[in-house]
């Protein structure tokens, strides 16, 4: 029972934390050099009155190449010396108008993003940023940034189905938490754990261990399509192992986090909500179980379900 819990009993950070997260990873390419410049330039205290404006700053160009000193940084140029060949590069102007990713073939993602994010916080009405311009910005581009995992590969046909009996659905039961048993490390607490020492430390080593875990949801994956289903839950079923791919991709996309970390990010929050709704399919699960009359006993590998009983109605 602890190894399931562990898989699946997590509650969910805010989402003011996942913004938190993204904007430290995300700025370290360009914001945290744009203040740099800002904080170099303007020496002030609290008692000043009136303190140069952020975005005013961000419009600098220190060395007249037409790029903005912001851009020249996810470039690699020195933004303080005409080092642009402007034959082979566009200008500032006409760089902005590129689409996201334009800047790079190699751009990761999270220079991407920031990038993108970047533009669209220099070019607001406000002549200052605050914490709501931050987070309306982030909010913005998440919407979009997070299309591209919300992967479906399998469905009722593939699955192998058997008719509604008390027999079928007890031997579903137990066979399905007997097969979750045998992938201990699939589970959210030592991939929490993992990501966060890999944050603390910078051990690029360390993110064999995501790679691992990662490898062990697929792993589980591959043994939940093997197993019979009973027609009335063969869809809550194919849900499920759909979102144990889901949980794959997301980690390896987690083991990112020092290469690539908006990625990462990207694979934490997908992770997370994934996980609730690995919760919420396994209550559906529990709640056919119920209602057919189906018990399972302590010392039964079915026994779990207990966990996501819910009262009937």
């Amino acid at each position: 029972m602890g190894k399931m819990l562990k898989i699946l009993m997590f509650k969910l950070p805010s989402k003011k934390f996942i913004l938190v997260v993204i904007f430290t990873a995300v700025f370290g390419t360009g914001v945290f050099f744009l203040f740099d410049i800002f904080k170099k330039e303007t020496v002030f205290t609290q008692d000043d009155i009136e303190r140069p404006s952020f975005s005013a700053t961000s419009m600098q160009d220190s060395d007249g190449d037409g790029l903005k000193d912001w851009e020249e940084q996810l470039l690699g140029t020195n933004p303080f010396e005409n080092d642009i060949d402007n034959a082979q590069i566009l200008t500032g102007d006409a760089r902005r108008a590129e689409p996201l990713g334009g800047a790079s073939e190699t751009q990761n993602i999270t220079e991407a993003f920031s990038r993108e994010l970047l533009t669209s916080l220099l070019f607001t009405e406000e002549t200052t940023l605050n914490e709501e311009d931050i987070t309306l910005a982030l909010d913005s581009l998440l919407s979009d940034a997070t299309v591209y995992i919300t992967p479906r590969i399998y469905t009722e046909k593939g699955a192998r189905t058997v008719n509604n009996t008390n027999e079928t659905f007890k031997t579903y039961g137990n066979t399905f938490m007997a097969t979750v048993a045998k992938h201990p490390s699939a589970n959210a607490d030592d991939t929490l754990v993992t990501f966060e020492h890999v944050l603390k430390t910078r051990d690029d080593n360390a993110t064999e261990t995501l790679d691992a875990i990662a490898n062990e949801y697929s792993k589980l994956e591959s043994d939940l399509l093997s197993l019979s289903v009973p027609q009335e839950i063969v869809s809550l079923h194919i849900d499920f192992v759909n979102g144990v791919h889901a949980l794959s991709q997301a980690v390896s996309d987690m083991r990112m986090i020092l290469h690539d970390p908006l990625r990462a990010t990207l694979g934490l929050s997908m992770y997370l909500k994934q996980l609730d709704r690995e919760w919420e399919i396994l209550r559906n699960i529990q709640t056919i179980f119920q209602t057919e009359g189906i018990i399972f006993n302590e010392g039964e590998s079915g026994y779990v379900w207990v966990l996501f009983q819910l009262p009937l109605k």
